[in-house]
This record gives structure tokens, C-alpha cells and sequence, in this order.
């Protein structure tokens, strides 16, 4: 009688411990996972066990940035290691909404993923506009995300999901434009691994060798790129790293870059300037249309160059810049370039892109001092330096000292002053014949294409 009275309490205890993920389980999984996603989550069905399997059906989402629904949800894994749903997966149905402030809202459809025995495929449909896109990748894995080996192809696939997947805060869609095409396949053991890919879009073509680890990607063989010139891209190369920060209209051709294997490090994970490292690469700009903008508005002034003072745009022939990227700070050799197919100047110098700090060069060549100027006998080698200082947004040239000593020097070769004076002025004039340049001042890399 007595050993009765226990077993059943003990019976109805087991009973319910073993029912209790059918009725009670359901609620801490909304609730933990509602505070790991930071959104409001619902679930229509849920089927649980203790050793699995676990069965979700028709989850509903609402967060800041992202939204969506997965119509059925199933894992292998026991109960208790349902946060770590990565062994044994399957999920179909799903579409998602991603929205920001920084790009347009984009829609993530007909999503379906799968991972079985080390073997997983994802693939979906995009929408971002009206741009439709595709992405379909599979491969195997050991360990997600140290230990796979992946193929697969992305088709006019959104560049911000990207862009905000790595924390490039902008770079990515400025390079590549809104979307972009992309096939390849990468493999890692332990983290550690290489990837090869052929990439496309609107902005941009080329194809990319690389090894990669926890932190960079590096690159195994040198990276050439064209690239279509937009605004964005305009603001992205030509503000930060051309000295002249002169905002790019339109090219015939594309701007080609390239870098160097050895020296670069791409640091992903997260994206930081401050880390990123090329050791060696060069801009090729070519001949392009520029807007009139403040900075040359003062160059202009300098110069006296007034036919140019009301002109919205001009063409501007570039040479190839050579420049290396560490600790944050863009070092530009010299640039030289060719304004109006008149004006020849050249810029070099350092721009600090944590600081926002300027600590460049204009050049004014001999053959532009005597063009503007009317100055005879320079030294063909010969370049006046001008500091331009300032911000990226507020480049300031210096232009005080230098537009003073080219006065004295215009007036001592003008001015036929007898005397005492005049012997000064003439001193003054035979001295420009013996005018070298600072020791900084990089050589010229001749002939420009202009001259050719």
C-alpha cells in the first residue's frame, strides 16, 4: 500500500518531465531566442523532443533592420543544444526583408538550406528594386565557418549584404555598385584557406586569387581591376587617395587598378582602415572629364588662369599614381597631370584617412610657371611646392608664400629698375636660373602621356 502511494507521483513526474518539451519548452525557445535576435518572434507549430527531432513551422520575425518568415524549420540535435543548430539542419520556405538607412530594402525569397552529413546547399531568390537576383552555393563542411570547402555563383546579388556582412561601411557598394555577379570557390581547415573567384558588375571587372584566415584575406597573385567611373567611385578613390580631390564626370575608358600580392592584407573580419595594408598598387586615371570645384577654383586663381574660372568642367590627362596603404595613411607618389590641355601640375604626399588629415604637395612644373607666368631659363626639372593641408572635405592649399615669391621673381625679370635696386632685382632674376628643388620633391616619370 505504502510503495503505491510513491509510484504513482513518480510515474506522473516522468510522465510530465518527458511531455514537458511538447508544452512548456515552446515559450523558453521564443523567449531566448528573442533576446539573442533582438526581435519578436512567433511559432505556429513546434513538435520537440528531448534526443530529437526538433520541428518548427511557420516562424515569424520583426526586428529593426530585418523581418521575414521560414515556413518549416527542422534540426536532429537534442533539446538542450538547440541554440547550436549547426550539425543537422533543414529549412525551406524562407523569405526575408532586410531594410537600412544606408541602401534600399531588400527582399531574401524562396530560400532553402540544408545540412546533412558535413553536406550543405543554400540557395534563393533577391530583390532589390527592381533588380532581381539569384544565389546558389554547396559544399561540404567539417566545422562551420573553420573547416568547409564551398563552390558556387551569384547572380545580380545585392553588394550591400555583402558590404554589411563584412563591415566595409560603404566601400563595397561604392566599388561594385548596387549588385554584382560573382563565381568561384573557396576551401579552409582551421581557418585557413584560399579562394579563387571571377567577379562582375556594372562599376567593376576582375578576378580574384587569395588566401584567407580568421582575420585577412591576402592575395596570391596581383589583383587587376577596371573600373567604371561614377561618382561614387569618383569620391571613393579620387577624394581619398588623388591629392587634387578633383570629383571625376565621365571617362572613355575604365580606371584600371592595380595591386601587388606581396604586402596586402584585406582586414574582413571586422573591416578596419586602420589594419588595412598594400604594400604596392597603382591608379591609372587616364583621361577624364572633372568638375571646377573649390580646390581647383584656387589653383585657377593662382595660376591666374582666368579663361578656366568659369568653366563648370574641364579634361584632366593623368599619369599612372602610384601609392601603398599602412596604418591608415594613403602614400601617393608623384602624380602628374595635364588640366585643359594646358595647365601641367603634379601633386604628392601623405593622406590620413583615420585623422581626416592632409599632409600633401602641389607642384607647380617650369614649363607651367613659365606658361602662367611668363618666367624664363627654370630648370626643366624644376617644381615650385605648395603644401596643401586640411581635411579630405576641406583640402586647404597653401598658396600665401608661394604666390608672393613668384610675384618677386615675375617683377625682377619685367621691371628694368636702374640702381642699387636694380642690381637686387637682377641678382633676384639671374637667380632663377639657379632655382633647384627641394630635396622632397619627387622626379617627374617622363615622357607624360602628352607628350607621346
Amino acid at each position: 500500500m505504502k510503495r503505491s502511494l510513491w509510484i504513482a507521483p513518480l510515474a506522473l513526474s516522468l510522465l510530465g518531465l518527458y511531455f514537458l518539451p511538447l508544452y512548456g519548452a515552446k515559450w523558453l525557445i521564443i523567449k531566448k531566442a528573442e533576446k539573442k535576435t533582438a526581435s519578436h518572434i512567433t511559432i505556429d507549430t513546434c513538435r520537440l523532443s528531448w534526443l530529437g527531432p526538433q520541428s518548427f513551422e511557420k516562424v515569424r520575425f520583426n526586428g529593426l533592420e530585418l523581418d521575414g518568415t521560414i515556413g518549416r524549420l527542422e534540426t536532429k540535435v537534442p533539446l538542450w543544444r538547440l541554440s547550436e543548430i549547426k550539425d543537422e539542419f533543414s529549412l525551406t520556405q524562407g523569405h526575408f526583408t532586410l531594410r537600412s538607412a544606408s541602401f534600399k530594402e531588400t527582399q531574401i525569397e524562396q530560400v532553402e538550406a540544408s545540412l546533412h552529413q558535413g553536406l550543405f546547399s543554400i540557395s534563393g531568390q533577391t530583390q532589390e528594386g527592381n533588380l532581381p537576383g539569384s544565389f546558389s552555393i554547396q559544399g561540404t563542411a567539417k566545422k562551420i565557418p573553420t573547416d568547409f570547402s564551398v563552390e558556387g555563383a551569384l547572380s545580380s546579388f545585392p553588394t550591400a549584404l555583402i558590404d554589411r556582412l563584412l563591415g566595409a561601411e560603404g566601400l563595397l557598394i561604392e566599388t561594385l555598385g548596387s549588385s554584382f555577379d560573382v563565381k568561384g570557390t573557396a576551401q579552409s581547415e582551421k581557418g585557413v584557406g584560399t579562394t579563387d573567384l571571377v567577379l562582375s558588375s556594372p562599376q567593376c571587372q576582375t578576378q580574384i586569387q587569395a588566401r584567407f584566415d580568421r582575420r585577412f584575406i591576402y592575395l596570391r597573385k596581383p589583383l587587376f581591376a577596371d573600373l567604371k567611373l561614377t561618382p561614387s567611385i569618383s569620391a571613393a578613390l579620387m577624394r581619398e587617395i588623388n591629392p587634387l580631390f578633383i570629383t571625376g564626370i565621365r571617362a572613355k575608358n575604365p580606371i584600371r587598378i592595380e595591386i601587388d600580392a606581396e604586402g596586402f592584407a584585406f582586414p574582413y573580419h571586422p573591416f578596419e582602415i586602420s589594419h588595412l595594408i598594400i604594400g604596392r598598387a597603382s591608379l591609372d586615371m587616364g583621361r577624364i572629364r572633372v568638375a571646377n570645384g573649390p580646390t581647383l577654383q584656387s589653383l585657377i586663381a593662382l595660376l591666374q588662369a582666368n579663361p578656366l574660372k568659369h568653366l563648370r568642367e574641364m579634361d584632366a590627362w593623368f599619369t599612372p599614381l602610384t601609392f601603398a596603404i599602412e596604418n591608415g595613411v594613403v602614400h601617393t607618389q608623384r602624380l602628374d597631370l595635364l588640366l585643359d590641355n594646358s595647365i601641367h601640375i603634379c601633386t604628392w604626399g601623405d593622406v590620413d584617412l583615420v585623422q581626416d588629415k592632409l599632409r600633401m604637395y602641389l607642384g607647380l612644373p617650369a614649363d607651367t610657371l613659365a606658361y602662367a607666368f611668363g618666367l624664363k631659363g627654370l630648370n626643366p626639372d624644376y617644381v615650385k611646392k605648395i603644401p596643401i593641408r586640411g581635411t579630405t572635405g576641406q583640402p586647404d592649399l597653401q598658396s600665401g608664400p608661394a604666390a608672393a615669391e613668384i610675384a618677386t621673381l615675375v617683377a625682377a625679370q619685367k621691371l628694368p629698375i636702374p640702381g642699387k635696386a636694380g642690381r637686387i632685382i637682377g641678382n633676384i632674376a639671374n637667380a632663377i636660373t639657379q632655382l633647384k628643388n627641394d630635396p622632397d620633391v619627387p622626379p617627374a616619370k617622363r615622357p607624360f602621356p602628352w607628350e607621346r
